[in-house]
């Protein structure tokens, strides 16, 4: 069965519930769930109260709110691990213990600040708690709730690992949305901060999945070398978390691949003008959190009503129409109108009414669904429809786009329509960027898409391009920070060449016309550049050169993709033909039930575009694969640009702080753990089957009684193979219980003698070998 994200996270949250109700011993009691902001907001993106109310549910609170606490009732808490959210439970227990007691009995010394917002003059407190946590806990947490009035209390604690917010089915955001900045900052101690976050956080997404992924990423990048740090930090993360649980590699042929990327694998995708129903609707209307919109309509009573409408994969309008072209879109809704209305006697007469012969526009038909009382039940989903797609076409007319897009598009890929090379991209520009009509922001855009095309600015043409679109001192900041991205490149490995030439391949820039791929519209040619990496990776033709594997032994020899003859696409410049031709594909055509072969989970670090988003549902469905998708955010045209902007590289100054995230909850500081040289994160004491990618043990108390901490751990970094092959366990070492006490943490010990060696093939240095091997490691490296 297809994986959804959604369904994942979901019965994350209602399934500690359903058993809670399907235990004999607890099927009669009453619960109140609490969570933080956090937990709530993931929450809220992939179920709705009811759904879990119905599971003897009273009430859903936040956890930094007032709330009433009754002894007729337990709680579960949802929440992550910090010192705050601890002291806010604490408290709720508190008034339980007398002081004479708590004083006696050491609760004063857990930690618990007396000035902290918590609930006043609590008379009672829960009868029994349940603590999910969203991510691992450290130690100096379980200390501190073992001491705490909680504790007796306390009937399980478990950790449930979700990190991360379904944004679609097949889509994750991890909404790190400062975090563009933090990687391509001239800060390495940032960014290398970073992507440890980052890699912590996608452990968990594969703890959802169960899977244990193969590891490619992409060797050349802009700025950092972002992609290859943040393949090994996950493949060291994964392999310590896997090394704690047990968790087995599943068969070679079902095995998942992560296929990690960075922005600069692509910098048109983000700027591009994209005219599918989803991209177009987050370009032009701009849609909170990229799927809320705020929606006024028209009631029968004839008031004009103002709704928050949430579009996502619920509607199944949406879900069909999201990946069509906008044209197709408004074809979709026309004929999905009539065929709705022709089974109503008194709509098909009022069609004919307004119609008059002539055809109906998309306000005509909302109109009549708001009007007809039998069609009611669809007045608020059609006219939300109807309503986006006219405002949409509207935009499209007075912005120019479709000027606009055409020269995006031939410089883009350095071609004409007719698949004639482009010679002079100033030739087509300028005439652009001195139309008044075009927005300041679209003309900035293409400014961009031209300086990426010729991989920087000449000074003398950026100051005379400047001047003619008339840009303002932000604007030019934007280009400034543009061009130290271009620029900003690593020293690459002597195989450069290779790396080049195969990356180059995979834009779409000078292709001969009997080369060109077969393109439904002119307007909307290029194709992102992760497209043609995951038909290479699934074809097994995406060069291990440029994509290399974590821990590869070698690296096969595959021959270059060969390129059919493809039908060329049809020319505006010498035909009559509208901009848009009809496509061939049908995305409303539901996926295969079942693929073959492992899943792809892309990763893109520094944002994902829309475009990025669709493209890899059109090569799932192509190719028969299963493929997911995630990213730091998800980001409109605009975001990236605004980004752009807001970075300010200059000769001696300093980035300026990110813009705040607008979804309502600031993303969570870094926590970083270090206690030593050679301490990774997550390089701590653990408990065996803390959090076991099969549904988690419920902690007790009784295990906690036995919770011996352990100060120090052997680094599992610098046991096992770093290049990501499982060591074996030392014969002296006892294996592991099926139910492992969760309060006693095991020492693990192993490591490979010399005999047990593979040799390896000169592959890509990993950065943490590399660092461990010289005195200090790499850990203290990062924050010198």
């Amino acid at each position: 069965m297809p994986t959804s994200f959604i369904e994942l996270v979901r019965e994350k949250f209602i399934s500690p519930l359903e058993k809670l109700s399907q235990d004999p011993a607890t099927s009669s009691e009453w619960w109140a769930v609490v969570m933080d902001d956090q937990a709530r907001s993931i929450f809220k993106s992939c179920c709705e109260e009811h759904q879990i109310i119905k599971h003897n549910v009273t009430t859903i609170d936040r956890l930094n709110e007032e709330r009433t606490i009754t002894s007729q009732f337990g709680v579960l808490y949802y929440v992550f691990p910090t010192e705050e959210n601890i002291d806010r439970i604490i408290k709720d227990f508190q008034a339980a213990v007398p002081q004479s007691v708590s004083k006696s009995k050491g609760f004063r010394k857990s930690g618990v600040s007396s000035n902290s917002p918590y609930i006043a003059n609590s008379k009672e407190c829960y009868k029994s708690a349940y603590l999910y946590f969203l991510e691992i806990v450290p130690d100096e947490i379980i200390v501190k709730i073992k001491s705490s009035p909680i504790y007796p209390y306390l009937k399980g604690l478990t950790e449930i690992y979700i990190n991360y917010y379904p944004f679609e089915s097949n889509v994750f955001n991890l909404r790190e949305t400062d975090s563009f900045f933090k990687l391509f900052s001239m800060s390495t101690k940032t960014s290398k901060k970073e992507l440890i976050n980052l890699a912590q956080k996608l452990v968990t997404v594969c703890s959802s999945l169960k899977e244990r992924p193969l590891v490619r990423f992409q060797s050349m990048s802009s700025g950092l070398d972002n992609p290859c740090i943040l393949a090994y930090a996950f493949q060291n993360e994964l392999d310590r978390f896997c090394q704690i649980n047990n968790i087995p590699t599943k068969d070679p042929s079902e095995r998942a691949t992560l296929l990690i990327l960075d922005r600069a694998c692509d910098f048109y995708a983000p700027i591009l003008h994209d005219f599918t129903y989803q991209a177009m609707i987050n370009d032009l209307i701009h849609l909170a959190d990229g799927i809320t919109y705020r929606h006024e309509y028209v009631a029968s009573s004839g008031k004009t009503l103002e709704n928050f409408y949430t579009l996502n994969e619920k509607d199944d309008l949406w879900k069909e129409l999201r990946h069509f072209h906008v044209a197709e879109c408004n074809q979709k809704l026309t004929s999905k109108f009539h065929n709705m209305i022709a089974e109503n006697p008194a709509a098909k007469s009022m069609l004919k009414r307004r119609q008059n012969g002539e055809v109906a526009k998309l306000r005509e038909m909302r109109d009549i669904v708001t009007s007809v009382p039998e069609l009611q039940q669809h007045q608020e989903l059609y006219s939300l429809h109807f309503g986006l797609a006219e405002t949409v076409m509207e935009r499209f007319k007075t912005r120019q786009l479709e000027e606009v897009a055409m020269c995006e598009q031939n410089i883009s890929t350095g071609t004409f329509p007719d698949g004639e090379a482009l010679k002079n991209a100033l030739n087509e520009m300028v005439p652009i960027l001195n139309n008044p009509k075009v927005l300041l922001s679209d003309k900035l855009r293409l400014l961009l898409i031209y300086q990426i095309h010729m991989k920087g600015f000449a000074n003398v043409d950026r100051r005379r391009l400047e001047s003619h679109a008339g840009l303002t001192q932000s604007d030019k900041d934007a280009i400034t920070n543009m061009e130290f991205l271009l620029n900003n490149r690593p020293t690459q490995p002597s195989n450069t060449d290779n790396i080049t030439r195969f990356m180059s391949s995979l834009s779409f820039k000078g292709k001969k016309k009997e080369e060109q791929e077969e393109v439904p519209y002119d307007i909307s040619r290029y194709q992102p550049a992760l497209k043609k990496i995951l038909i290479n990776l699934i074809d097994d033709k995406l060069d291990f050169d440029a994509f290399p594997q974590v821990g590869a032994s070698d690296s096969p020899t595959t021959n270059p993709p060969t390129s059919p003859t493809k039908k060329p696409p049809t020319s505006l410049r010498k035909s009559n033909k509208p901009a848009w031709e009809l496509k061939s594909d049908d995305p409303s055509k539901p996926a295969p039930s079942q693929t073959t072969g492992g899943k792809i989970i892309v990763f893109i670090a520094g944002g994902a575009s829309y475009s990025e988003l669709r493209a890899a549902y059109e090569v799932s469905k192509a190719k028969n694969r299963e493929i997911l998708i995630g990213s730091t955010d998800i980001v409109a045209p605009d975001d990236f640009v605004e980004a752009l902007r807001l970075m300010r590289y200059q000769a001696a100054g300093n980035p300026v702080s990110p813009p705040q995230s607008n979804l309502g909850v600031s993303p969570k500081p870094i926590a970083v753990r270090s206690t030593s040289p050679l301490k990774l994160p997550g390089d701590r004491p653990r408990r065996s089957k803390g959090g076991v990618l099969e549904p988690p043990h419920m902690h007790t108390p009784n295990h906690l009684k036995d919770h011996q901490h352990r100060s120090s751990m052997p680094n599992l970094h610098s046991e096992l193979d770093v290049n990501g092959d499982q060591a074996k366990p030392s014969p002296s070492r006892e294996p592991r219980k099926p139910l492992p006490t969760p309060g006693q943490y095991n020492t693990i010990s192993v490591q490979r003698t010399a005999s047990e060696q593979t040799p390896q093939a000169p592959r890509p240095q990993n950065p943490y070998k590399a660092a461990t091997a010289s005195k200090g490691g790499f850990f203290s490296k990062l924050f010198q």
